[in-house]
């Protein structure tokens, strides 16, 4: 992974914290590195944050594999078989995921599917773009 793939609120592991299923959450990107916190979930909030250098490579950092699990977080709605977002507040723009075919982005009918988004920090920069807003979930 490039520093050039996160923006400040993406959600990604590393090869120390993936063996715990440890969410990361990027915090600050400068010129003196990355810094990235444990997602809060309530416990030990005193050993959450560790700086990653530019000098040292992000080979080491790991994209979230977009599950079902994370698609319910993000507030995506069971359809058949394939999963539905509404993007942007109208009745014509939704992001569609399915299993074996990967992420579709469907405007006024018309669509283009972005098998190549397949991790959760690749899916909140795609709605970043879309929709100006970040996607929130909710980590129950």
């Amino acid at each position: 992974m490039k520093a050039t793939d996160l923006r400040i609120g993406n959600l990604v592991t590393d090869e120390f914290y993936d063996s715990f299923n440890t969410i990361l959450k990027v915090e600050s990107i400068n010129e003196f590195g990355i810094n990235l916190i444990i997602e809060d979930d309530g416990n030990y909030p005193e050993i959450a944050s560790r700086w990653i250098e530019p000098e040292l490579t992000f080979d080491k950092l790991r994209g979230i594999p977009l599950t079902e699990e994370w698609l319910l977080k993000f507030g995506f709605e069971k359809q058949e078989n394939n999963w539905k977002r509404i993007c942007i507040c109208n009745d014509w723009t939704y992001l569609y995921w399915e299993r074996l075919a990967g992420l579709e982005v469907s405007v006024n009918k018309h669509s283009i599917m972005l098998p190549h988004i397949n991790s959760v920090h690749q899916l909140q920069n795609l709605y970043y773009a879309l929709t100006n807003e970040e996607l929130t979930y909710d980590p129950n």
